[in-house]
């Protein structure tokens, strides 16, 4: 079943911290390591999101945002939006 020694002695290890927790049922560890799997990708999508709307504001900052969303001002003097 597990021939490699690296990945059972993980696997014991993991399963001894389940049992000293208080864990002795095995459904009951698979149920938290999955319910732990489903945590991480959802932190994960989530730093994701983070990161696309953080370069976002970014680039509205430096100035690469729609030139109809700038404002210029006219000859006259007062500012208007260019529509």
């Amino acid at each position: 079943m597990l021939t490699d020694p690296n990945l059972k002695s993980k696997v014991n290890a993991l399963w001894d911290r389940f049992w000293s927790g208080g864990i002795a049922n095995p459904l009951t560890a698979i149920e938290q390591m999955s319910y732990l799997i489903f945590l991480k990708c959802l932190e994960d999508m989530d730093n994701a999101r983070a990161a696309a709307s953080k370069r976002e504001r970014t680039n509205c900052i430096n100035g690469k945002a729609d030139e109809h969303n700038r404002i210029h001002q006219p000859k006259g003097g007062k500012y208007r939006t260019k529509m």
